[in-house]
């Protein structure tokens, strides 16, 4: 008697057919265990679970609302920096005026200065 190769790829498959089955049934036992702990877990928090599932509207409008409020703070903050811009730049622009004509006036009086002096130089050296 002899053994074909036939016979031997016929036993090959037969004990990778049976190593395949034993993994997916230690597979499947993982995750029934895995899936019991899940539902102990569930079960044992189940009350947690209603009163959140109750609560969660009530958070949402809550949390719309402070969005809400903390867009119209930052609505007035900008408003208010943007008044205070407008303030800076235009009483800077006032300031610069105020300036430019003292100076015109100090340039002014400057002249005005050297013509009495003047004046009163000329009178001496006559």
């Amino acid at each position: 008697m002899y053994v074909s190769i036939y016979d031997v790829g016929l036993f090959i498959v037969f004990v990778m057919v049976l190593a395949i089955g034993f993994y997916l049934i230690a597979a499947l036992k993982i995750i029934k265990r895995v899936m019991t702990q899940t539902s102990d877990v569930i079960c044992a928090n189940q009350k947690t679970f209603e009163i959140a599932h109750e609560v969660l509207p009530e958070l949402m409008v809550n949390s719309s609302k402070m969005v809400q409020g903390a867009l119209k703070m930052l609505e007035s903050a900008n408003s208010a920096v943007a008044d205070v811009e407008s303030s800076v730049v235009g009483n800077a622009d006032k300031l610069q005026e105020t300036i430019e004509m003292a100076l015109v006036y100090a340039h002014y009086a400057a002249e005005m200065a050297k013509g009495v002096v003047g004046v009163f130089s000329n009178n001496g050296k006559k």
